[in-house]
């Protein structure tokens, strides 16, 4: 900010001379550094050569000395505020001074400094970014943005780190840097909530390649959501790009380095579960699919590479969901189910059946250190308790099941006609109930399998959170869904061609009748990154990263 009260106030070609006779240089800047603390302490909320013209550049140098003077003020007088001084200016003019240095010539917009009479290039914008995030205190001071969110996340309390590490995690997020270069890949099971396109190349209902899924990817991809999902996003600050769809032809030799994902909408941990969509993949299935990769990464570089990369990689695991939304909560055909397993019950067979999938990840890393090759005796040996273990896996987050009576879809098969605007009691219950025996499960696992670094996902928590305060993290609808046909939530017809679809995504917390919106899905995707133990335990994903 300050640059228009220069050029379309102090400097505008029809005010010029008036304004500038009843201010000179001096007292005009004075003003505006008065008016800037004033609006800094009620906000707290810090915005982020030859031929050049003298006098609008002394303008803004002189304001520049008042404002980074500003900043140890303010740092000193607001107890808990951590502002940095971003000189934009001298990294601007080192870029003009020095332009053949950054590759900008005048050729293409790529080689422009200025995209228009007024702003930067995107190229521009990129290089002023990195300085930001990477630079020292010539560029940015007292610290970057890295630093800072560091510092953030040691001394400030829970709401507010994860609201400043946010702010700097979004805008790193936007020039598509991540702070992290140590996972060589990321492996994802899942179901909808992570798949990226498995269901496009099977026969089921459960689809997303078509309008108007993806209305903010730039096309329909698989994904069930307008633009990505939390591993996307996650992805994406590891530095990794999106993990390819196993089934995609093109996801083959070297691509697979990078990591593939396995997820399938409607698939869930029991075998069964997703039944009346037809085809799907379910968690057995995946893991057999990562078999697969994993045959194919030892051809590509060595049992011994394969055995490192594996180690370093991230896995991520999201199902539960489908088990009860399209099982044991399954309108109609459920209800014999509930008349004779007991919600205790039908969570403690997915939790044993959890077990054994998640075992066999890890185990099989020690089949990789003694040989090359799985036998089938070395397979029955170990039975199917070591299956996943034995794949590789080192770093694994469990993500557990959402608040399934706050979705859409939910809400409007289920509506309470003494209160309407609540979450449905019962999926709740269920949710909470398999959450704290898979917390439990994770730290058994974690515990009893050398070497292993499991991570449990509180999403549930994250989603609430969300929901409850969805004010403050920028929502205005956070019970309806945005791809809407009929319900009064928009939850009870599933997201097709001739759904309506709300004009701004970014406001709502749910994009259809399941599944969160982009935009959600970055809020989740920062918690998960960066907070502490009420979200993530016992440790966030950048920290995992690091482990």
């Amino acid at each position: 900010m300050g640059s228009n009260d220069f050029i379309n106030n102090y400097l505008a070609p029809a005010v010029l001379i008036d304004e500038m006779n009843l201010a000179s240089p001096e007292l005009f800047v004075t003003i505006l550094v008065s008016k800037f603390r004033e609006q800094l302490t009620r906000d707290r909320n810090p915005a982020a050569g030859d031929g050049c013209v003298s006098l609008p550049n002394h303008l803004a140098q002189l304001f520049n000395v008042q404002l980074k003077g500003l900043i140890p003020e303010l740092n000193s007088n607001l107890k808990g505020s951590m502002f940095v001084y971003a000189d934009v200016y001298h990294i601007l003019e080192d870029m003009l001074n020095n332009y053949p240095a950054y590759g900008v010539y005048q050729r293409n917009r790529s080689k422009y400094v200025f995209w228009d009479p007024w702003h930067p290039t995107d190229a521009a914008n990129v290089i002023i970014a990195k300085r930001l995030l990477n630079g020292d205190h010539n560029d940015i001071f007292p610290m970057n943005y890295p630093l800072m969110s560091f510092l953030m996340g040691i001394f400030l309390t829970r709401r507010l780190t994860c609201g400043i590490i946010f702010q700097a995690f979004t805008f790193s997020l936007l020039f598509g840097f991540g702070f992290s270069n140590d996972v060589p890949a990321s492996f994802v099971f899942g179901d909808s909530l992570v798949d990226v396109g498995n269901n496009n190349y099977i026969v089921s209902l459960a689809k997303a390649n078509h309008d108007p899924f993806g209305i903010d990817f730039g096309m329909p991809t698989g994904r069930f959501s307008n633009g990505r999902t939390v591993v996307d996003v996650i992805n994406q600050k590891l530095g990794l790009g999106f993990s390819p769809p196993y089934l995609a032809p093109s996801t083959t030799g070297s691509t697979v380095l990078k990591g593939v994902n396995y997820a399938s909408g409607a698939g869930g941990i029991l075998n069964n579960s997703g039944e009346i969509f037809g085809g799907r993949i379910n968690f057995d299935a995946q893991i057999d699919n990562f078999a697969n990769t994993r045959e194919e990464i030892i051809s590509l570089i060595g049992a011994s590479e394969a055995l490192n990369l594996l180690k370093k990689a991230l896995f991520t695991v999201a199902l539960g969901s489908n088990d009860f939304l399209d099982n044991y909560l399954t309108p109609l055909f459920s209800i014999p189910e509930r008349l004779l397993v007991s919600p205790e019950s039908f969570v403690a067979t997915l939790i044993s059946r959890l077990r054994l999938q998640l075992t066999v990840i890890l185990l099989k890393q020690k089949a990789l250190f003694q040989s090359c090759f799985y036998s089938a005796s070395w397979s029955h040996a170990i039975t199917i308790l070591q299956r996943l273990f034995n794949l590789g896996a080192r770093k694994i987050v469990v993500a557990n099941v959402g608040p399934i009576g706050c979705i859409p879809y939910i809400r409007d098969v289920n509506l309470n006609p003494y209160d309407e605007d609540e979450c449905v009691t019962f999926p709740n219950e269920l949710a909470q109930l398999f959450n704290a025996r898979l917390k439990s499960l994770v730290e058994e696992l974690r515990t009893k399998l050398e070497g292993s670094l499991f991570v449990y996902a509180d999403v549930y928590h994250i989603m609430e959170d969300i929901l409850m305060n969805y004010k403050d993290y920028g929502f205005e609808n956070p019970d309806s869904a945005c791809c809407h046909v009929a319900g009064r939530f928009g939850g009870l017809i599933p997201c097709n061609r001739s759904s309506k679809v709300c004009e701004d995504r970014s406001k709502y917390v749910f994009w259809d009748t399941y599944h969160p919106s982009d935009a959600a899905s970055v809020v989740i995707a920062e918690r998960l990154l960066n907070c502490d133990t009420r979200d993530i335990s016992p440790m966030n994903i950048f920290q995992l990263s690091k482990a």
